[in-house]
C-alpha cells in the first residue's frame, strides 16, 4: 500500500472493530428505550380511560339517582295536589251539607214557633 490510503482503508484503520453482538446491542438498546417509554404512555392513557370510565359510570348513577329523587318528589306532589283537590271538595259539600241542614232547621223552628203561636192562640180562646 502506498501513502494514499483509501477512503475504505480509512475508515477501516479509525474505527474499532466491533462485534455483530456489539453492534445488534448498541442498535437494540434505544429500540428498547422506546418500546419502554410507548408501553409506559399505553398504560398510563390505559389509567387514564379506566379512571374516566368510573368518573363516567359514578355520574350516570348520580344523575339516575336525581332523575328518581326528582320523580319521586313530583309524585309526591301530584299526590298532595289530589288530597287538597279532594279536601277542597269535601269541604265544599260539608259546607252545601251543613247550610241544607241549617235551612232545614230553621225551617222547623218557624213551623214549631207557628204551631206554638196557634195553641197559645186556641188556649186564649177557651
Amino acid at each position: 500500500m502506498g501513502v494514499c490510503n483509501t477512503e475504505q482503508e480509512v475508515v477501516t484503520k479509525t474505527i474499532p472493530k466491533k462485534s455483530a453482538n456489539q453492534v445488534l446491542q448498541s442498535f437494540l438498546q434505544p429500540q428498547a428505550e422506546v418500546e419502554a417509554a410507548i408501553l409506559q404512555a399505553d398504560q398510563a392513557l390505559t389509567d387514564a380511560a379506566k379512571a374516566m370510565a368510573e368518573e363516567r359510570t359514578k355520574r350516570q348513577a348520580a344523575e339516575m339517582k336525581q332523575d328518581l329523587l326528582k320523580q319521586e318528589l313530583n309524585d309526591k306532589n301530584k299526590k298532595l295536589e289530589a288530597q287538597e283537590r279532594s279536601h277542597v271538595v269535601q269541604m265544599e259539600q260539608l259546607h252545601v251539607d251543613f247550610q241544607k241542614k241549617s235551612d232545614e232547621l230553621h225551617i222547623e223552628l218557624t213551623r214549631l214557633r207557628q204551631v206554638t203561636e196557634r195553641n197559645e192562640n186556641t188556649c186564649l180562646l177557651l
